[in-house]
């Protein structure tokens, strides 16, 4: 791509999205990046696969998440006994917040 040349693809557009921000040296630089990842790809876009289904996974259609069920595998004894730090009724942990007292 010529410098003259306007890109189809803004480099400003993504960092905005990613809450990046660029000084002009580094978008010059990330927009001739792009610009060269976005040509290597071009040939992609002619490619004719009339009856291919789009799909954001290769393999396999709908969800792979498990079925949340709830159940109950450890008492309430048996994790507050593996907590490090415990006094038998609550799990003790570091101080999060200013005023509060630490763990003892």
């Amino acid at each position: 791509m010529s410098m003259g040349t306007q890109s189809r693809y803004d480099i400003h557009v993504p960092a905005r999205l990613a809450m990046i921000g660029l000084n002009d040296d580094e978008a010059k630089r990330l927009q001739a990046e792009l610009d060269a990842i976005m040509v290597f790809l071009e040939p992609l876009e002619r490619v004719d696969l009339p009856d291919v289904e789009p799909t954001i996974r290769p393999f396999s259609p709908g969800n792979a998440w498990r079925e949340d069920v709830s159940e109950i595998k450890f008492t309430r004894e048996e994790m507050i006994g593996n907590a490090p730090y415990q006094d038998g009724e609550y799990i003790k942990v570091p101080q999060v917040l200013a005023d509060e007292g630490m763990m003892s």
